[in-house]
Parts: C-alpha cells; sequence; structure tokens
C-alpha cells in the first residue's frame, strides 16, 4: 500500500489475512496505512473465518487437529482469537460507524441430507437459504478446511512432535467427520468508516 497516495481510494477489502497480519501491532500499522489510503467516508471491510470448526456431535479427529494447531499457533506466538478484535483494532485506528456481524457456515454437504438444519442461529432468516445453497457452500468451506490441514503439515509435524503417517491419517478421519458431526465455522465480517470531512 505504501506506492497507493494519500486519499486516493474508496473502499479496501481485506480477505484472510489474519496470520500475514499477525501479531497485533500489524493489524494496528496495516488500518493505519488503509485509512491513510482511504479518501474521507471511504470504507473499510474485513472477512476472517474462525480458526475453531464447531461440531454438534463426537469429532475426535477434527478436535484433535485443532489441539495441534492451537499447539503450533502457541509455538510461533500467534493468538488465534486476534481475529476477534478487529472491532477495537478499528475503533484505535481513528474509524467509525463500526459494523461486526458473524455468520455460521457448513463445513461439508452436510446441509442437504433431509431434516437437517443448521446447528447455529448465526444465519439470518434460513428460511430463504435453500438446502442446495448451503450444500455448495459447506463443499466450499470443506475444500478450505482440506487445503489448511495440507498447508499445516509439516510445521504441525514439526512443532507438536507429530509424524506424517499419523497427521494423515488423522486428517483423513477428520475430513468425513466433518459431515458426520455437522462442522461449522463462523465467518467474521467487519464494516468501517474513515470519518467524512466535516463541513466548515
Amino acid at each position: 500500500m505504501e506506492t497507493i497516495e494519500d486519499n486516493a481510494v474508496d473502499f479496501v477489502m481485506m480477505r484472510d489475512v489474519w496470520l500475514v497480519n499477525a501479531p497485533e501491532k500489524n493489524w494496528i500499522d496495516v488500518l493505519h496505512e488503509v485509512s491513510r489510503i482511504l479518501r474521507p467516508g471511504g470504507w473499510i471491510e474485513v472477512y476472517e473465518l474462525d480458526l475453531e470448526i464447531q461440531t454438534v456431535s463426537s469429532a475426535p479427529h477434527l478436535e484433535c487437529f485443532s489441539e495441534w494447531f492451537c499447539c503450533l499457533l502457541e509455538t510461533i506466538g500467534i493468538d488465534g482469537q486476534t481475529i476477534w478484535k478487529i472491532d477495537r483494532f478499528l475503533a484505535d485506528t481513528g474509524f467509525e460507524n463500526l459494523e461486526h456481524r458473524t455468520v455460521g457456515v457448513p463445513v461439508g454437504e452436510w446441509p442437504a441430507a433431509p431434516g437437517t438444519a443448521m446447528r447455529t442461529d448465526a444465519i439470518p432468516d434460513r428460511s430463504n437459504i435453500s438446502k442446495l445453497a448451503m450444500k455448495e457452500t459447506g463443499y466450499l468451506f470443506k475444500d478450505l478446511v482440506e487445503r489448511r490441514f495440507r498447508e499445516a503439515k509439516r510445521w504441525i509435524c514439526e512443532f507438536a512432535n507429530v509424524s506424517e503417517e499419523e497427521y494423515l491419517d488423522t486428517v483423513a478421519i477428520a475430513l468425513d467427520e466433518c459431515d458426520s458431526s455437522k462442522a461449522s465455522m463462523r465467518l467474521l465480517y467487519y464494516a468501517a468508516q474513515k470519518p467524512p470531512i466535516s463541513p466548515s
């Protein structure tokens, strides 16, 4: 963003940048830069996916992966709860008209099964969301989770002292558990406005 002039853009969107903005100080630095390039009255939106996978029923392999992932984050000094503080970071860097929403999204194609409903009430007016749309969303988020598992392998094996074979076996079963345990994740949305210039 350093190459963008001051007050040059009306809108900035950031998505899935929690890791590159860790630790918290990086968030503050980036948001100051965003404020610099936004025109007065411009908006920022931030979308992040919660790191925690929630389940309706038992999912021991998903839970095992979560423990390994937490161990990795702790070892490298990253706070996995940082994404829940973005509204504070926005306020601390001078943004106003803050908005924060959380939406539950399925992980897996389980919403298409007869008689299933999302466990969370975070989805507004579920009657307008078709099971097919939720199935497609679940498929995409399961793919995202699988990529997260794949990308984390070498670090988790090293930092959590797990063999590659144990890791791959656990991940394979964990992915199956996404459907059987009706797994879901929370998608976080933040919006804020750079203060407009006050009329004199």
